[in-house]
Parts: C-alpha cells; structure tokens; sequence
C-alpha cells in the first residue's frame, strides 16, 4: 500500500497533497477537498464531460518552499512563490496547485477556462502560471495563535 492512500472524499486521496520531497509529509483542510469536490462538478456541468483534477503541488515544507522560491523568484521580487504560502503546514493545508484533464483523452483543460469555473468557488485563485491554477481556502480557516495544544500532566 502506497503511503498516506487514504481516500479523503469521492475522487482525492490524502497522498495527492503531499509533498514528496519531505517523507511524503502532508496537511490539507477538510474545506479545499470539499472546494476541489465542487469544482469537478462545476467543470461537468459546464463541459458535459468528467474531468480530472490534478494536484501539481499541496503541502509543502519551508524546505520545499525554500527551494521553489530559489528556482522561481520570490513574489517579492517578481517572482511566482511567496515566503508566507497558503501551502506551508502553518496555514492548515488551505492551498493546491491543479489542472484539469478530460478523464479519457487526458486532454488538459486550458488555465483560463479552469481559473473563470475556480471563482467563486475558492478565496484565492491566481492563473498566471502556464501549467497550473492555484486555488485556496485561506479565509476559510480559524487560526488562533494562542491556540497550542498542551499536553494533559500526568497525575
């Protein structure tokens, strides 16, 4: 059995938001699998054809991140990846890297057509890329700083 092949809803497994260059480590949020769920049903209605949605990149670690942003720029710098990604652990899995193919042909959807059925379904969805959209759910997300899970004292 393939690591993390634990299927999250009807058409995403837990493995597909991994990152691979960490020990397949992975954190994604009940909310973006219920997003990518939507859309798939959008982009049928929309096509009448079943496509697939491929998840190009999920979670990655400051690692990762690190080496992306070396290769890619900084947007900071007018590049394509963010020091602070919506991808990184710290933000609960709110962010995929996707494209769409048609289920038989393997035909890929072109990103202007995936991004305009992405709106309104995700907080944030940026198609400047040639191979993929990012989508996330970031607004979606309570984060509570003091929020620490401390563990109970032993009696």
């Amino acid at each position: 059995m393939r690591t993390n092949d634990f299927k999250l809803s009807p058409h995403f497994k837990l493995y597909e938001f991994a990152d691979q260059k960490a020990d397949d480590l992975v954190v994604v949020h009940p909310a973006l699998v219920s997003q990518l769920e939507e859309l798939r049903e959008r982009i049928q209605q929309a096509t009448g054809q079943e496509h697939e949605i491929i998840i190009t990149s999920g979670t990655r670690t400051e690692v990762t991140n690190n080496a992306l942003g070396e290769k890619l720029g900084w947007t900071d710098a007018g590049g394509s990846v963010s020091h602070d990604s919506q991808h990184l652990p710290k933000h609960s899995g709110a962010a995929a890297d996707i494209y769409a193919r048609h289920k038989r042909t393997k035909d890929r959807m072109p990103i202007a057509q995936l991004s305009g059925l992405c709106r309104g379904l995700f907080d944030t969805v940026i198609a400047r890329y040639n191979s993929h959209v990012h989508v996330d759910v970031r607004n979606r997300i309570q984060h509570d700083p003091d929020d620490v899970t401390k563990p109970e004292p032993h009696k």
